[in-house]
């Protein structure tokens, strides 16, 4: 169940039209890219931390 009325009537269409659809946040779709970034840093020589978030799954 969506907490907002955009991601509800989105999960009524697809339910209705038989859509299936693969969802992702914006924070676990992303975070391997920072990770990489870390560790390009630290190869240079330079101080980086991925500091670790959970993702917000409720609109999903």
């Amino acid at each position: 169940m969506s907490n907002n009325n955009f991601s509800q009537e989105v999960h009524n269409f697809e339910k209705e039209n038989k859509i299936n659809v693969l969802g992702g946040t914006h924070y676990s779709t992303e975070k391997f890219a920072c990770q990489e970034m870390c560790n390009y840093f630290k190869k240079q020589g330079l101080p980086a931390e991925f500091i670790p978030e959970k993702p917000v799954l409720e609109d999903m």
